[in-house]
């Protein structure tokens, strides 16, 4: 699970560290979108994740 972590939280670090994922931190306002489109292309990339919505 990629999560974008917008606060200090380490609980985001073990949710990713136990599913696979990564964390993107961030605390600007004009970043979270770029991490967002980051976090969600590396998973929808994958082959589990290619339905049609």
């Amino acid at each position: 699970m990629n999560i974008v972590n917008i606060s200090d939280s380490e609980l985001s670090n073990c949710m990713a560290q136990n599913t696979d994922g990564r964390v993107y931190s961030t605390r600007n306002s004009d970043e979270i979108r770029s991490m967002l489109r980051e976090a969600s292309e590396e998973v929808s990339a994958s082959a589990s994740c290619n339905s049609k919505l």
